[in-house]
């Protein structure tokens, strides 16, 4: 009985380093978001913001030296490269009031992620339409501008990709 007790569900709170790789490099996110897109009852706002796809890039640099687990390096001395395209920022109507004025939005950004080895380019992980997000409201003691909100959903998607990467979750 005492070897159950000690053999626990595996959970750790350690990272999960790929292949001995200590170094990471963060190529600069492209723009691939359809500025074109058409309003529609599904999607209210179309929004973008020139140059979010290089605010992602030193976040995601940035979470990287936060965390310390992986040295952020030049492209040419990495053990891993990770690369990113934004595909997406959404701006949606969260909470309105009696006369449909909208009091909160969220703010969704996109993005495509690919880890890879360095030397063989071997994919390790790949994700699609991966998230980052902040809620704001536009009026009140609690209103925040759009443009914090825009940092706060880089600083969660960068921390999201960081957290992924590291811990593998």
């Amino acid at each position: 009985m005492l070897v159950f007790a000690f053999a626990g569900c595996g959970y750790t709170t350690s990272s999960i380093i790929y292949k001995g790789a200590k170094t990471v490099s963060v190529k600069d996110f492209v723009n691939k978001i359809k500025v074109s897109q058409e309003v529609t009852d599904r999607r209210m706002y179309v929004a973008y913001r020139s140059g979010m796809e290089l605010d992602i890039t030193r976040e995601v640099i940035n979470r990287f030296v936060i965390d310390g687990n992986l040295n952020v390096v030049p492209l040419r001395e990495a053990d891993l490269i990770v690369e990113g395209e934004l595909i997406d920022f959404k701006k949606e109507a969260l909470m309105l009031d009696s006369a449909d004025n909208v009091l909160e939005f969220r703010l969704l950004v996109q993005v495509n992620l690919k880890l890879y080895y360095a030397k063989t380019n071997k994919v390790i992980l790949e994700k699609q339409g991966f998230t980052g997000q902040a809620n704001y409201k536009v009026s009140g003691a609690l209103s925040t501008s759009e443009d914090q909100a825009i940092q706060l959903a880089i600083k969660d998607l960068s921390t999201r990709i960081v957290d992924i990467v590291v811990e593998g979750w």
